[in-house]
């Protein structure tokens, strides 16, 4: 009995292992492709279009970057914001880059 049990477990815990290695190296391989993602988000151009930026913003803080680093842009989103923000899903998207990079969306370029 006692051996069936020990089989019984070895044989999950193995069933386990299998399982969750194949996971583990995607989720290495996604962080490696969100990394080069953020850096080349990070070199392009700040003065993108309003969406583009938001988009830019939301995704550089998801991937890690410090609502610090984030600053310059969302400062060039708020420029544009007002021209943007003139449907609801261009708000939505400002309202979102503002909350990602720890603004107040009340207080970004008048949306």
């Amino acid at each position: 009995m006692r051996r069936a049990r020990a089989v019984a477990v070895a044989l999950a815990a193995t069933a386990l292992v299998a399982v969750a290695a194949p996971h583990a190296g995607a989720a290495t391989a996604d962080e490696r492709a969100a990394a080069r993602a953020a850096a080349w988000l990070s070199s392009a151009v700040a003065g993108a279009p309003g969406g583009q930026q938001a988009d830019a913003i939301v995704a550089l803080r998801a991937q890690g970057r410090t609502p610090a680093s984030l600053r310059p842009r969302l400062r060039a989103l708020s420029r544009v914001a007002p021209g943007y923000a003139r449907t609801a899903g261009g708000a939505a998207k400002v309202v979102m880059a503002a909350v990602a990079a720890g603004a107040n969306p009340r207080r970004l370029g008048d949306v």
